[in-house]
């Protein structure tokens, strides 16, 4: 009989993957949607309950519940997206691009964009060119204004974005992509991103003003996202699988042996490596690149998840 993270692992293996389901028999689906909630993966789940047989599915009540906070990630989603998209269509008046760190721009990358959990509107904005610098306001600041225009409330007194609500969305607008206040070499990663944005071409996700950043940008930006996460706050089941789309959809538009050489460079290979292996165990996707095999390490960072 499979454990109940053992199940939820085979579950994001199907709605990811299509695997063929193992057996259900017996599964204790209550405390499966539980740790499906917990660990932020829940509505990725339903996508392949909804594929089981029905003699193993679970009973009336769990199912309904899990229909639930499925349709609850929908709306809100939808309800996100709408309001992150109207406010992108302000920056682009003004001639300012708005990239989206993680968010809506990862979640494109899922089966069902919907079904990842929408959290705050993390937005890096750039002048779509250095002629439309508006009196030299930085076009971080121009975006804090604009929102002041709409009768918002801005609080600029974090270094990294300001934040604000706008039609209830919690906007962070970044001022800096990462943490800089460190050593050398987190200002060295700042503006090695900050390069690789300043030659994105515009990737627009699809109906709005705002912007995918590049491939290379997201399978690194995603995974210092994530080991800050883990080494400062937590990090869930949701990571593993943002990690899982990001390298799954990017396989062959990153050139990987450089993706690795910027990870040593960053200190993020270990890590890297570690998601990476658990990205294939936990949601089935087969890897692009070679990571060698570390047991010690992929199960400790899968204990820390599970806790």
């Amino acid at each position: 009989m499979l454990s109940i993270a053992d199940t939820l692992f085979e579950l994001l293996r199907i709605a990811f993957r299509g695997h063929s389901p193992t057996s259900f028999e017996g599964v204790d689906w209550k405390n499966v949607l539980q740790l499906a909630k917990m660990q932020g993966v829940a509505a990725v789940a339903y996508e392949a309950v909804q594929k089981l047989p029905e003699h193993v599915r679970p009973n009336k009540a769990t199912l309904l519940e899990w229909f639930g906070c499925a349709y609850h990630h929908e709306r809100i989603f939808n309800l996100q997206m709408a309001s992150a998209a109207d406010l992108a269509e302000k920056f682009h008046h003004e001639n300012i691009r708005t990239f989206v760190l993680k968010g809506c721009s990862v979640a494109m990358l899922y089966p069902v964009p919907t079904h990842r959990p929408s959290g705050d509107f993390d937005c890096f904005l750039k002048y779509e060119s250095d002629a439309q610098c508006d009196d030299g306001v930085p076009a971080f600041e121009k975006g804090n204004l604009i929102a002041e225009k709409q009768g918002v409330e801005v609080n600029r007194d974090y270094y990294i974005h300001s934040k604000f609500l706008y039609h209830g969305l919690t906007v962070e607008n970044h001022q800096f992509l990462m943490a800089v206040k460190g050593d050398s070499k987190d200002k060295l990663y700042e503006n090695f991103l900050r390069e690789i944005i300043e030659n994105d071409q515009p990737e627009y996700i699809i109906g709005t003003w705002m912007e995918s950043p590049s491939p290379m940008f997201q399978a690194l930006f995603i995974l210092s996202h994530a080991k800050g996460h883990f080494l400062n706050e937590k990090i869930t089941l949701r990571h593993v699988c943002d990690w899982s789309v990001v390298v799954d959809a990017y396989r062959n538009d990153i050139d990987w042996t450089e993706w690795k050489q910027q990870c040593e460079r960053f200190d993020l290979l270990d890590f890297g490596y570690a998601l990476s292996r658990l990205a294939e165990r936990v949601c089935g996707i087969s890897l692009p690149f070679d990571c060698g095999v570390n047991i010690r390490k992929e199960n400790a960072l899968l204990e820390d998840i599970l806790k």
